[in-house]
Parts: C-alpha cells; sequence; structure tokens
C-alpha cells in the first residue's frame, strides 16, 4: 500500500537540501537533509502539486526535536491544502518536543549598572534586576501595555513574566471621586469622570514614571479597563486617568492596580520595558537560571490558514505569540491535535467559517484572554459547521483579561464541545 510523501524539517538543516533526507540525532550534513524552515516544506509541497506530482497519499512534514524561532507567520491557504484521503500533516517526530515560538530570543542580560536606573529601582531589586538592550532585535513596534492591546510580553522558558505592578498580587482601594457624584444606575452613585483619591500614598511614587498605567474594576466588579496616567497630586492623593473614561464611571470602595512601572520591580518574574529607549529590565523567576530562554513576543499569529483544507497540526509546542496561535478561516477539515498551545496574548485557536474543523487532545494554558473560538454554519438555513473541540485540557486562561474571556466561544450553528477538562481561570 502506497504511504504519503515523508518531508523533514530540523534547525539544523538547510532550505536548499531537498529535504527528503532522514534525520538522525547530531548528525552532520554534507550535501543533503532537511529543510530548516516551514515555509520552505510549504513551498515544496506548492510545487509538488503545480507539477502533478502530488501523492494521493498526501505529504506528512515531520519536524526535528528543536526549537523553531518563526520569523513570520506561516500563511497557507488553499493552495497548501490536502483532500480527505491525501491529507497534508505538519507534525513533531514521535516522542521529541518541538517548539514554535513566535518570539524573538533577548539578547544577554547584564546587571543594571545605570545610576539613573538603580535610582528608580526599589532598595530590594538592586542586585538582582538584569537589563537587555533589545535594539539590535530589529522590533518597530513593542505594542501597548494595556492588558487587551496585544502588545509584546516577555517569557523566561515557558513562563510568563508580570509587568511589573503594585500590589503585586492584590489590589488597592478607591477611597474617594473627586468631581460630585451623581446617580449613574439605579441609586448606585458615582462619577463619570476619572479623578479617583487613593486609599494608600504608594502614588507618590509614580509620579515620574513616563508610561505609567492603572487598571481597575471602576464601578462594576464585571468591568474592569485599562488607562494610562495622566497626571498625580500626591499632596492630596489624586490621580487623574486618561480619557476615554470607563464607559459606568468611578466609585468608592471600588480596586484597581498600577503597572508598567519601573519603580515598582520589585519581585522576582516582574519586568518592565523601556520603550523609547528600547531596554528590558527584569528579575528572573525564583529558581529558574540565566541560562534559560528567555523571549521576547513578537508574532500576532504563529499559523494562519484562509481556505485552507485538510491540514493537520499535530504535537506541537505553539507559544510567545502577542495575539492567537492558531487561526482558521474558511475551508474544510483542518485539525489541531495534541498540540500544547500556550503562552499567547490573546486565544489559542480561532475558527471563523468553513466546515468540520477540529481541534482535539491538545494542552491549553496561560493565554492572555480565553482559549478556543469556534464560529460558522448559516443561522437561516440552521446548517451546522460541525466544528469540534474535544478531549482538550484548557487552564489559566484569562491571564490578562480577567473578564468577558470565554473559554470557549461558540457562534452560529452547530459546534461541538465535549469531554473537555477547564478549570483555574477568573471568568
Amino acid at each position: 500500500m502506497a504511504e504519503p510523501l515523508l518531508l523533514h524539517v530540523s534547525p539544523k538543516g538547510d532550505d536548499t537540501w531537498s529535504g527528503r533526507a532522514r534525520t538522525r540525532l547530531l548528525q552532520t550534513f554534507a550535501k543533503d537533509g532537511p529543510f530548516v524552515t516551514l515555509e520552505r516544506a510549504r513551498d515544496e509541497i506548492r510545487e509538488l502539486r503545480n507539477t502533478g506530482k502530488l501523492p494521493a497519499e498526501g505529504v506528512v512534514v515531520e519536524l526535528q526535536a528543536g526549537t523553531y524561532a518563526l520569523s513570520s507567520t506561516v500563511e497557507l491557504s488553499a493552495e497548501d491544502s490536502g483532500t480527505a484521503e491525501g491529507p497534508v500533516i505538519y507534525r513533531a517526530r514521535e516522542g521529541k518536543t518541538v517548539r514554535l515560538i513566535g518570539g524573538k530570543l533577548v539578547p544577554p542580560l547584564w546587571p543594571v549598572s545605570d545610576e539613573a536606573v538603580l535610582t528608580v529601582l526599589p532598595e530590594e531589586a538592586r542586585g538582582h534586576v538584569l537589563m537587555a538592550d533589545l535594539s539590535a532585535l530589529g522590533i518597530e513596534d513593542f505594542g501597548s501595555p494595556n492588558p487587551t492591546a496585544q502588545g509584546c510580553e516577555v517569557f523566561w522558558d515557558d513562563v510568563p513574566m508580570t509587568l511589573a505592578r503594585w500590589p503585586n498580587n492584590a489590589f488597592t482601594r478607591v477611597k474617594g471621586v473627586v468631581e460630585k457624584e451623581v446617580d449613574i444606575c439605579r441609586g448606585t452613585m458615582g462619577s463619570k469622570t476619572g479623578r479617583i483619591v487613593c486609599e494608600d500614598d504608594r502614588i507618590a511614587r509614580w509620579v515620574n514614571e513616563p508610561d505609567g498605567w492603572v487598571n481597575g474594576f471602576w464601578f462594576w466588579d464585571w468591568a474592569e479597563q485599562a488607562h494610562p496616567i495622566a497626571r498625580i497630586d500626591p499632596g492630596k492623593g489624586i490621580l487623574e486617568v486618561a480619557e476615554p473614561y470607563h464607559r459606568y464611571g468611578y466609585r468608592k470602595r471600588q480596586w484597581f492596580y498600577g503597572f508598567n512601572l519601573l519603580c515598582e520591580l520589585d519581585t522576582p518574574g516582574e519586568y518592565y520595558i523601556d520603550r523609547t529607549a528600547g531596554k528590558l529590565y527584569v528579575w528572573p523567576p525564583k529558581g529558574r537560571s540565566r541560562d534559560d530562554m528567555v523571549l521576547l513576543s513578537v508574532l500576532k499569529h504563529a499559523v494562519s490558514m484562509t481556505e485552507t483544507s485538510h491540514v493537520t497540526l499535530h504535537g506541537l509546542t505553539i507559544e510567545a505569540l502577542r495575539g492567537t496561535a492558531v487561526e482558521i478561516k474558511g475551508g474544510t477539515g483542518n485539525r489541531v491535535e495534541a498540540c500544547t498551545l500556550r503562552n499567547t496574548g490573546n486565544r489559542a485557536v480561532t475558527v471563523t467559517g468553513g466546515t468540520n474543523h477540529t481541534v482535539f487532545g491538545c494542552d491549553i494554558y496561560d493565554t492572555a484572554n480565553g482559549s478556543v473560538t469556534l464560529a460558522g454554519g448559516d443561522r437561516k438555513t440552521l446548517t451546522p459547521a460541525g466544528h469540534v473541540l474535544e478531549n482538550c485540557w484548557i487552564r489559566r486562561y484569562g491571564r490578562l483579561k480577567r473578564t468577558f474571556c470565554t473559554s470557549v466561544s461558540l457562534e452560529g450553528v452547530g459546534q461541538v464541545v465535549r469531554r473537555n477538562l477547564i478549570h483555574d481561570a477568573p471568568y
């Protein structure tokens, strides 16, 4: 019986090679061997299709163990499709760990020696905080620190770091509002203006911070919003946020925290990016080594499929993205299976339109927003999409956005969600 064509990709490969030579651990290649990028394997499959040499049994692209730093999103379209009988499968070699990262390796970290920075850092942090110059990475846009903006983040190997904040693991309270209170909702009094009196005088430390933010549940305990800090009056304990103001307003005894504050980098696992100078400051997580891989997320997606059909991602670890790891639009019969999807700035997988796409047996955690979106089908005719989420372990979603961050979002007609374990999240 005929078998699918087998192509190989390896961190030690070369895109000028054929991709057809089987790799072995620590093997050195002289003239031929695996490709080094997924894009080269994709293009090889396109060429086979265009020349009529694509096997009816399909193609398996086997990735050898290692870390693959993606320089751009792997874009798949209709021409990259397989068939129901002969799918195109991108898989990790059996028993091996394959990491697709959407970030860049942070340059070497060194102790902070700049006296101006040391003066701003809390006393307990001096001697622990390390810095790196990010200018060599060629990143022009670090994005906004707003938790919902999908800007860059820092991951110490597989651990998401926390943007320097206070309180570290809790909230401080609004003591009162500056503007006159009005009836905002059925007798609940508050102010429409974002000028608050703070319960704690800690905000006095934030006066000279160039890009300080606050994030809070300003009126209701289910509606949060982040604001840049506009002004601080330390004598009166007044903090004013930048417009647009929170849609519901502000009221006393509600809760918030300050973040993106170098002066609050005071505990292991926190970081701060000087977005103007391109400098990273980080206090390594407890128990972690400077030899670990430190990543700065850059890409929005790792894999994007548009009108692609019968393509499978199998056994891959996909991480360090600013947005959603895998997005699928249109097409039919695509699968994301046995993958680890983690450390994203938005969700793990979004499926929009198409039919019979499946997310199966995946390990999903530490996503900034929710986890999986399945959308499709026709409501007017009640035609089902047939998308499936099954046998997945989903946890610690809502890492940055704590409200309205659905673990699983279903839209349209005929989505199936079954036998998943979902736990440890705020919403």
